[in-house]
């Protein structure tokens, strides 16, 4: 009698277990559909939203990052940041048709799209199986099959995320390219946003020199200060596994010298480069691409105009800094410098007198600039609009957040 209400007890355990598991199903997937938010008539889910975070963790984790140190304030950043995305998708399918012109992707878009979501996942298996590990075929099958596996699942392949992204973003821009068709920059604004970042950068370095190294050398770069230092850098290299190891020692004394045995090994080279350098009539660029190991001295516009550099600076190690200051005369030649990296031998291209680049030769990137601000300005103004069109309701406060709060 005993026994049989023991059984009998163990099964009505049972029974609450299993239907209190079922209920914990039935909850999850209950809460998975909990709508965050509303366009028109289209609800967003919180399944959806995090469908997505979860292929952004994985990514994450693809390059090495711990998402345990996603906190909550990162992670509902992160959602919000997925659901906006979701919700300006949404309300312009249902308004951009009518409002500017731009219908749904045909079938041939999307036919398009699904071709390049499959390239990019034959192009990682081809490199996979060029790359595999493994003693054996079998093995390395294997290999091939689980890391294409991880692959698709950084990628949001199997669950869809990957295409539903694709599909988004493509629209958007369809959205916006329609937006700045027919918008062209006058020469007025042209020449105030020429004005303007003039001053802005002027304002900028002259607060901080080191802003300069912000716009040194790039498109958008139209003020130039004085007494900037352009020089030409060839790069005799110590090996970098030798360079690795000399970091890793401790004493100051031992690593010296060290790295002096390893300078030893490449003098006669910097040697000849050198007594080359200073030969009348030496083209230095040449004798960047025979004897130089920085790859970004070899390459334009760093190969002819040189690298930026000025008082101060510490974008580059001191020792080059300070023999490029030293240089005052345009096609003077450094003595050997040495740093951590090398022998370093420079060349001054030119030191820069206070002023500014010509508009002509920057109009066209300030073109780009005020065309994509004017995109992004009417985009905004178009998807509030158009959010009011529909409806637009968010609930971002029933987004689940899993991670710790910050302490």
């Amino acid at each position: 009698m005993l026994k049989r209400t023991i059984s009998l007890f163990a099964a009505a355990v049972l029974t609450l277990g299993l239907a209190g598991c079922n209920m914990v199903i039935k909850d999850e997937e209950k809460a998975s559909q909990v709508v965050v938010a509303k366009v028109g008539e289209t609800e967003i889910t919180r399944a959806q939203v995090d469908a997505e975070y979860d292929v952004l963790l994985a990514s994450y984790a693809s390059y090495g990052l711990s998402t345990s140190d996603i906190d909550a304030d990162t992670e509902r950043s992160f959602k919000e940041s997925i659901l906006d995305d979701m919700v300006a998708y949404e309300t312009m399918v249902q308004n951009a048709p009518d409002g500017l012109g731009v219908a749904a992707l045909t079938d041939d878009e999307l036919k398009e799209i699904d071709d390049q979501i499959e390239s990019t996942i034959k192009s990682y298996e081809e490199y996979l199986t060029e790359n595999a590990e493994g003693d054996t075929d079998e093995e390395k099958q294997q290999y091939v099959e689980e890391s294409l596996a991880q692959v698709k699942e950084t990628l949001g392949y199997d669950s869809g995320v990957m295409k539903n992204q694709q599909i988004r973003s493509t629209y958007l821009q369809k959205v916006k390219d329609a937006i700045g068709e027919n918008y062209t920059p006058s020469d007025e604004e042209i020449q105030t946003k020429y004005d303007s970042m003039l001053s802005e950068q002027k304002e900028a370095v002259t607060e901080d020199m080191s802003a300069f190294s912000d716009y040194a050398g790039q498109d958008n770069q139209v003020y130039i200060p004085a007494g900037v230092h352009y020089v030409q850098n060839l790069l005799i290299e110590i090996p970098s596994d030798a360079r690795t190891e000399i970091s890793q020692i401790e004493d100051e004394t031992e690593k010296e010298q060290r790295k002096q045995e390893e300078l030893a090994k490449i003098k006669d080279e910097a040697d000849e480069a050198l007594k080359k350098a200073q030969a009348d009539g030496a083209d230095f660029a040449k004798l960047l691409d025979e004897y130089s190991d920085d790859t970004g001295s070899t390459s334009e516009p760093t190969r002819t105009e040189g690298y930026a550099v000025w008082e101060g600076n510490t974008t580059y190690v001191s020792e080059f800094t300070d023999a490029a200051m030293a240089l005052t005369k345009t096609g003077e030649i450094s003595g050997l410098v040495e740093s951590d990296y090398g022998y370093h031998i420079l060349r001054l291209v030119k030191v820069t007198e206070e002023g500014s680049v010509p508009l002509e030769d920057v109009k066209e990137t300030i073109k780009t600039t005020l065309t994509e601000e004017y995109i992004n300005s009417e985009y905004d103004s178009k998807l509030e609009e158009y959010k009011n069109a529909s409806n637009v309701t968010e609930y971002k406060d029933k987004l689940e957040i899993t991670a710790s709060s910050s302490s």
